[in-house]
């Protein structure tokens, strides 16, 4: 009687030992479902292109996503999420310590990853000639520049982006610029008269003229003999383009003059309803937020690969000029 009583006990025991195991498993299968469902809720929130519809997409890199998911094909080798934290730096303008706190990572690592993004991408765009060949510019020039400029190769302009005021005295009197009352970097930007940026020089300093940057920077060894160069009144440059065999249209200086006459003005206008294309290219670059204030001392090292990188991007996006 008393051994069938403790069976009895222990087989009770065992299974409301069998109840309690088979309830903390399922419980424990409940936990992993909720834990998987709220890593899956935490990963749709993080800041990921995948993550983003097309307008967000715009708003953080300047780019639909359809030409983001086109650059990042294009390049290959570099992780999407590090190519977005890349674009969103020269969108946004954001620094290195705000995209560390946006990105959950340390500051160092963000810094690291921009660096690294940088030469790679320049790395495989400069390898890429955007300089078009004279046949390709005639044939998708605009009827307009057909009519009155057929063998316009190029309309060039210069900018200039202003920099933290460098310590070094030398350094302060190369970047400074008497146009803009402050330190900058300046570079040449000449685009197709198709509207597509065909040229993109160094940075130089500030203090360099328009004409200095135009017969130093490269681009008078790309013309051929019979090309058209329109640019504004600063490129001074009429003797050396000759003797290419080139022409530059600028507008006319009044010089002793109170006022142009008629056939002056018109040619002015006509040459200036033109050339302002090349302004509109430009403006596409600085609609990325990095270039606007002040950059950092810190970037100038690796400031002309993020114009050109920049530049040459822009060409992702629709025609400036209709043809």
């Amino acid at each position: 009687m008393i051994e069938t009583e403790e069976s009895t006990k222990e087989e009770k025991s065992t299974q409301t030992n069998d109840v309690f195991i088979k309830y903390l498993l399922e419980e424990i299968e409940k936990l992993k479902t909720e834990n998987d469902a709220l890593k899956n809720d935490l990963k749709k929130s993080d800041l990921t292109p995948d993550n983003l519809d097309d307008n967000q997409m715009i708003i953080f890199t300047g780019f639909s996503k359809n030409q983001f998911d086109a650059i990042y094909l294009f390049l290959k080798d570099i992780e999407k999420q590090k190519l977005f934290i890349f674009f969103m730096r020269l969108k946004s303008g954001m620094t290195e310590s705000m995209l560390s706190f946006f990105f959950r990572t340390s500051q160092s690592t963000i810094s690291r990853t921009l660096n690294v993004v940088t030469d790679l991408i320049y790395s495989k765009i400069s390898t890429v000639g955007i300089w078009p060949e004279k046949n390709k510019v005639i044939e998708n020039m605009p009827y307009v520049f057909k009519l009155n400029f057929p063998q316009c190769r190029v309309i060039v302009d210069c900018t200039e982006f202003p920099i933290q005021k460098p310590s070094n005295p030398k350094e302060q009197q190369l970047t400074f610029s008497s146009y803009k009352n402050t330190n900058t970097v300046k570079c040449l930007v000449g685009i197709a008269p198709s509207g597509g940026i065909s040229f993109i020089s160094e940075a130089w300093g500030g203090s360099v003229s328009d004409k200095e940057l135009f017969l130093k920077c490269g681009i008078i060894d790309r013309l051929e003999p019979g090309d058209v160069i329109l640019a504004d009144r600063g490129f001074t440059v009429k003797k050396e383009v000759e003797a290419k065999g080139c022409k530059v249209y600028t507008p006319g200086f009044l010089k002793d003059k109170i006022q142009f006459n008629i056939i002056e003005r018109k040619e002015n206008k006509k040459i200036s309803r033109h050339r302002v294309h090349v302004e509109r290219a430009i403006l596409r670059i600085k609609q990325f937020k990095f270039f606007n204030g002040q950059i950092s001392y810190n970037c100038l090292h690796s400031i002309s690969k993020l114009i050109y990188i920049t530049a040459f991007f822009t060409n992702f996006g629709n025609s400036l000029i209709d043809c």
